[in-house]
């Protein structure tokens, strides 16, 4: 009796919450508080030396941080099925929707084209 063994996944359950995590930070609307994320988990600074790098004083730190990690935790919250997961993987292959590609004529896209060029 051979039973069919499933292949290997193509990337691990930690790279594709890595990317996933990636993916929602890059899109974090205020830039503090992706560097202070990015400071704290990635580069594993402590208070006073992101404060210092940040200009902030500790206590705006610690606000930054806790609206950083609820702002990403909000948007984590919203890929909790697998279909959400992988329509949203943009390292899988997927093409990412019209709503994220600049619009034809727009300064975004004219940059873009300026970049290419």
């Amino acid at each position: 009796m051979d039973q069919e063994v499933p292949p290997p996944p193509a990337v691990s359950a930690d790279q594709l919450d890595g990317w996933i995590v990636e993916a929602i930070w890059v899109r974090l609307p205020v830039y503090r508080d992706k560097m202070v994320l990015k400071y704290w988990y990635i580069m594993g600074l402590g208070e006073l030396a992101i404060c210092s790098r940040l200009k902030l004083r500790v206590r705006d730190f610690r606000a930054a941080r806790a609206n950083a990690e609820k702002s990403l935790s909000d948007a984590l919250d919203k890929f909790d099925d697998a279909a959400t997961i992988a329509a949203n993987n943009l390292h899988a292959g997927n093409i990412p929707s019209v709503l994220t590609l600049p619009m034809a004529g727009s300064a975004a896209s004219k940059m873009l084209e300026a970049l290419i060029d």
